[in-house]
């Protein structure tokens, strides 16, 4: 008979070791190299980002620079309040005028009056060169008062005015034109219509 004795037991039989020294500095060393390569990629990241915030703060430094100039330059482009006060007033008193100038062409008793034909020959012969400021009309005398630019164009303008049918009939009784102080020269003409 035939026995048989097993001499390996369990106990004794070699044990392989499920993780290898040699294989876990293999794995250390591989996750090593990942975190540095992560490392290196966010810091790349992060310089550029930088790089970015920087260029970004650069220019709002210009535009801010670049808005102060502007507004600057705007400020000292802006009238004197005193000039725009004149201005407004300027405006109000066209406004006036023109509201004034709107209810007098509506009225009936207006368009009839005997002095609106000379009033019409007188918006004729209207140049760049004399205005009116007064035109004074009663007991049979007319006078017609302004300014001009020039001293010439005075008789220039009356030379022109009596060539008109309306104001054939008037006559210049006097004319004088004096000098102002801003260059400009005043006159008057009285006559009878």
């Amino acid at each position: 008979m035939k026995q048989q004795i097993n001499l390996y037991v369990e106990l004794l039989q070699p044990k392989r070791d499920p993780l290898p020294l040699a294989r876990a500095l293999h794995w250390c060393v591989a996750a090593l190299l990942l975190l540095a390569l992560a490392v290196g990629v966010c810091q790349w990241l992060v310089a550029r980002s930088q790089q970015q915030l920087l260029a970004v703060q650069q220019q709002q430094q210009a535009l801010q620079v670049e808005l102060a100039s502007l507004t600057a330059e705007l400020q000292a482009r802006r009238p004197p309040p005193a000039l725009e006060q004149r201005i407004a007033q300027l405006g109000r008193d066209i406004l006036g005028r023109q509201q004034l100038l709107s209810a007098l062409s509506q009225s009936e008793p207006l368009r009839q009056a005997p002095f609106l034909p000379l009033l019409d020959a007188l918006s004729r012969h209207a140049n760049g060169q004399l205005w009116l400021q007064q035109i004074a009309l009663g007991q049979g005398q007319l006078l017609l008062a302004g300014q001009a630019l020039t001293e010439q164009a005075v008789p220039a303008w009356l030379g022109q005015l009596s060539a008109d049918p309306a104001l054939a009939q008037f006559k210049i009784d006097s004319l004088k034109v004096d000098a102002t102080a801003d260059g400009r020269f005043s006159f008057s003409v009285e006559g009878q219509p």
